[in-house]
């Protein structure tokens, strides 16, 4: 793997593993981080023991690709398609009701 790209990876999981006690949740199973490497996700346990999803978006306007939107939150507005919602926002990070993977075709 390339050095920058595994460099990146240490640095986003430095960032979930610092937002994650800024929301105070824990950390529950395998970080995610998409081939763009511009986000990480994990599944998380608050105090209470609700099951979330925690996602960090960096914007970094020097890395590609340099895509910026809300769509998570802005989401939270379209009714009638089951997907997690938005439960705190703060910066580029969210946590996000759980919500369980389902299959979208043969691997």
């Amino acid at each position: 793997m390339d050095a920058r790209i595994e460099d990146r990876r240490r640095w986003l999981d430095g960032k979930i593993a610092r937002d994650s006690a800024e929301f105070g949740v824990t950390i529950e199973g395998a970080t995610v981080i998409p081939y763009d490497t511009r986000s990480i996700g994990a599944p998380v346990v608050d105090g209470d023991g609700t099951r979330l999803w925690l996602r960090v978006v960096v914007e970094d306007p020097d890395y590609q690709p340099a895509c910026r939107w809300d769509g998570d939150v802005e989401a939270n507005a379209i009714e009638g398609v089951p997907k997690p919602v938005v439960l705190r926002w703060a910066d580029r990070t969210l946590m996000a009701s759980s919500f369980p993977a389902i299959a979208c075709g043969p691997s």
